[in-house]
């Protein structure tokens, strides 16, 4: 099996441990899982010990992708642009999840595991950094904390009221609402991309 083989199946196996658990709960079986995912319940274990890990692996790669997106570089002009794609891309994640978050009874903004911790605490570290450029640059309030704002994203969960939330978020921490509505737009108007 190629690496890439591995990782598809990695990803398979992600996707249809979140639609297992959305549609039938924690209680959801390996098989069902490994069934969902097109592949055998040994391919399962040989990436993944046991059922909790692989339902923790859900959570753990949304931050591991988060931590990704906010590590690329960004130049002074694009430090709120970055935020503001980060809020908007992690929208898309919990909403995309949200009946996997609900039956597996994440609370999102809180650690629910151990395993999430170290990917959690990368990406929080990173946006902190991003946040506290943006507010050297006049760009976010002071008083504006960006745990804050990604606690509050992460209680989006409607796709339809998404974006009319999401505005209200980023121009409530924007010193210039505008220049985050605008940023918001562009953002919005793209594909939906598939993190999973």
């Amino acid at each position: 099996m190629t690496r890439s083989d591995a990782a598809e199946n990695v990803s398979r196996l992600l996707r249809a441990a979140r639609d297992a658990v959305a549609a039938e709960g924690t209680g959801v079986g390996v098989r069902s899982i490994a069934d969902r995912a097109g592949v055998g319940v040994s391919t399962l274990y040989r990436h993944f010990p046991d059922k909790g890990t692989l339902i923790d692996a859900v959570s753990v790669h949304r931050w591991v992708t988060m931590h990704g997106l906010a590590r690329c570089p960004a130049t002074d002009d694009a430090v709120l642009s970055r935020i503001v794609l980060l809020v908007d891309t992690f929208s898309r994640m919990v909403t995309a999840d949200d009946a996997f978050i609900e039956s597996a009874g994440i609370r999102v903004g809180r650690l629910p595991d151990v395993a999430i911790k170290g990917p959690k605490a990368a990406f929080d570290r990173t946006f902190v950094d991003l946040w506290v450029r943006a507010q050297r640059q006049g760009q976010v309030h002071q008083t504006a904390d960006p745990r804050d704002l990604v606690e509050l994203t992460g209680a989006i969960r409607d796709r339809r009221r998404r974006p009319s939330q999401l505005r209200l978020l980023v121009q409530g921490v924007c010193v210039r609402p505008d220049d985050g509505t605008e940023l918001l737009a562009r953002h919005l108007a793209a594909r939906d991309p598939r993190y999973l």
